[in-house]
């Protein structure tokens, strides 16, 4: 026995070789099931086409409906069927006759689009969809376990970028201090090395005298700076006799 159990595939002309053939619904249309299943209203009289995983009737055990093969989509109209993912499924106006459309056909006046009941993308997106979120809380509990209890790694870096940023302010502050020190050297020794002027003037003499009064330049003494001359009484002298 299969496990395979579902609504048949609508095919025009006839079915795949592979496939189970339920026999025709109307005009061309076929109901088909995938190999390995068992199609039994090509034996037996019910309302709609089922694939089954035996002979046995199994329409009431299909709930949720869904088609026998997840790549169809499903539809339903007075019963549910199934068409490719790249078909579209209709109904023949005024009657119960369903059918699938390929993209290209150029389709029937008579014919009227139905919608899509379930479809394999959507299965398969709302699949990856719980991966995915089941991925980001595996992710998020891994964050916070590992940010509630830090290992001897954390510790380590944690220190070791302590002694950097100190490491860091202290020679920052030594190269201030340093650069502060060389422009007081510089500035001194320009001053020192900027000649004293005095008053002209002046010369060696100060500038204030006793009690604070200005000093007048030296001058010569008296009108008579030279001095004069003995008086013309006194006649040379002459030396001794040679005797003494």
């Amino acid at each position: 026995m299969t496990d395979i159990q579902g609504f048949a595939i609508r095919r025009n002309n006839s079915c795949l070789s592979d496939e189970v053939g339920c026999g025709k619904t109307w005009d061309d249309w076929h109901a088909c099931c995938p190999h390995g299943s068992y199609c039994p209203g090509s034996r037996i009289s019910i309302p709609n086409n089922v694939c089954c995983p035996s002979w046995t009737d199994c329409t009431a055990d299909i709930d949720p409906p869904k088609c026998a093969n997840n790549t169809w989509n499903m539809y339903n109209y007075t019963g549910s069927f199934c068409c490719m993912s790249d078909q579209t499924g209709f109904m023949f106006k005024g009657t119960d006759w369903v059918g699938c459309l390929d993209p290209d056909s150029p389709g029937n006046a008579s014919y009227s689009a139905l919608r899509v009941i379930s479809s394999a993308t959507s299965t398969a997106s709302a699949t990856s969809t719980a991966a995915l979120t089941s991925t980001a809380n595996t992710e998020a509990t891994t964050t916070a376990s590992a940010s509630a209890t830090p290992g001897p790694s954390s510790n380590s870096s944690s220190h070791t970028n302590t002694g950097a940023i100190a490491g860091g302010v202290v020679g920052g502050v030594v190269g201030v201090a340093a650069i502060a020190a060389l422009l007081f050297f510089f500035m001194r020794r320009s001053r020192k090395q900027q000649p004293q002027t005095q008053p002209q003037g002046l010369g060696q003499y100060p500038q204030y005298g006793y009690g604070g009064k200005p000093l007048s330049p030296p001058s010569e003494l008296d009108s008579h700076p030279v001095p004069a001359e003995l008086m013309s009484t006194v006649g040379p002298k002459h030396e001794l006799p040679g005797s003494h």
